[in-house]
C-alpha cells in the first residue's frame, strides 16, 4: 500500500527527501553537480574539492540559489553575492 502512496506523490521517494523545501534552482545545481562528481565532465581534483562541498550545503540547506547557476559559472565565479 505505501507503494501506492508513494507513488501518488503524497511522499518523496527517500533518494529526493532532500528537495522539500528547496528551490528550483538550487535542485538543479545539486542534480547537475552529482552528475559532474560522478565522472561527466571529468573535473580535476580541486573542481572536485570546491564543488563537493558546495552541492553538500545547498542540498542539506545551508545555501539557497535563487537564480539558476551552472556548475561551470560556479567553478569560475562561485555562489553569487547573497
Amino acid at each position: 500500500m505505501s507503494s501506492t502512496i508513494r507513488g501518488m506523490g503524497a511522499t518523496p521517494l527517500p533518494e529526493q527527501a532532500w528537495q522539500i523545501g528547496k528551490t528550483a534552482a538550487s535542485i538543479a545545481f545539486v542534480q547537475e553537480a552529482e552528475r559532474a562528481l560522478a565522472g561527466t565532465p571529468q573535473l580535476t581534483f580541486k573542481q572536485v574539492n570546491v564543488l563537493s562541498p558546495a552541492s553538500a550545503a545547498v542540498k542539506c540547506g545551508k545555501r539557497a540559489l535563487t537564480k539558476p547557476l551552472s556548475v561551470a559559472d560556479f567553478l569560475a565565479n562561485g555562489f553569487p553575492p547573497e
